[in-house]
């Protein structure tokens, strides 16, 4: 079902009260705003107080749809701001399947909190943040083409996304913060930009399924449990002439330094013999070939 919006606030006008129910599939052409959102929130199985209602919209496609200002509340006191997914805008809905506008600049916090079947999320290459917890417990989401204008992603942004399998950072990252993607269990695969400079605590915290990540040669600090419990971590690659600095309590606590082996230049390799938590793995060090 395609909706044309001419006028911002005005969705209601152009769907039947007795159709809502039905709706599952949903295409929305122009201007929305906050009154629009919180009808959409409705059909998406979530009213303004974050409890359940009877809608079914599981695939909205809003690439052709401008968040504007203006209207009502969407949710408790939230309002709609400019080419932003705004706070708890989809937060707890059914959605399984979402196009964001072309012109979103910024996810914002909570945006997608706790949409448990979201599956698809088609991010455009506007986006430059996204906010915290913006998509914590999005069980569903098994992959995420990130926007390669990224420069900033929110503490917990993408906690509990436990389907999640495989991440690239765009080349804007700098900064990957405190549990931004802790407790996805099924991420294996994890690839780093090279201008990285910071891994915060926690942030890839119970991440079972890693099994290996390369470190790339500008990463100056490692935070605290910052790979706490990627219990099937194998390998580590060092591509910098000396291992970054690990914070304590050991940002690696739970990986099993017996089956792990470490891989850089000789150079780093006698620099992480002297260097605490990285001497914990001399007995598996290898050169880089």
């Amino acid at each position: 079902m395609t909706v044309n919006v001419a006028t911002a606030g005005t969705l209601c006008t152009l769907i039947s009260l007795q159709s809502l129910p039905q709706i599952t599939t949903l295409k929305i052409v122009g201007p929305i705003n906050g009154t629009d959102i919180a009808l959409l929130r409705h059909l998406c199985g979530a009213d303004m107080a974050m409890n359940a209602t009877d809608g079914r919209l599981a695939e909205l496609d809003l690439g052709e749809a401008t968040i504007v200002p203006g209207g009502g509340c969407y949710a408790d006191g939230l309002r709609s701001e400019e080419d932003t997914v705004s706070r708890s805008m989809f937060a707890h809905t059914r959605l399984r399947s979402i196009v964001l506008p072309a012109a979103t600049r910024i996810i914002g916090q909570r945006a997608f909190e706790g949409c448990a079947m979201l599956g698809s999320v088609v991010m455009p290459p506007t986006v430059t943040a996204i906010g915290r917890h913006a998509f914590a417990g999005c069980r569903s989401l098994a992959g995420i083409a990130l926007s390669k204008a990224l420069t900033d992603i929110g503490t917990c942004a993408f906690i509990g996304c436990t389907a999640l399998t495989d991440i690239a950072l765009p080349q804007g990252i700098r900064t990957i913060r405190s549990n931004t993607f802790g407790e996805c269990a099924a991420l294996s695969r994890l690839t780093l930009n090279e201008d990285i400079r910071t891994i915060e605590s926690w942030a890839f915290e119970k991440c079972a399924s890693l099994t290996q990540i390369r470190l790339p040669a500008r990463l100056a600090v490692i935070g605290a449990l910052a790979f706490c419990n990627c219990t099937g971590l194998a390998c580590i690659r060092i591509d910098g002439p000396r291992p970054p600095l690990c914070h304590v309590p050991d940002a690696f606590y739970g990986v099993d330094r017996s089956r792990c082996v470490l891989t850089a230049s000789e150079q780093c390799l006698a620099a992480c013999r002297k260097a605490d938590i990285w001497r914990s793995f001399a007995a598996t060090c290898t050169l880089t070939p």
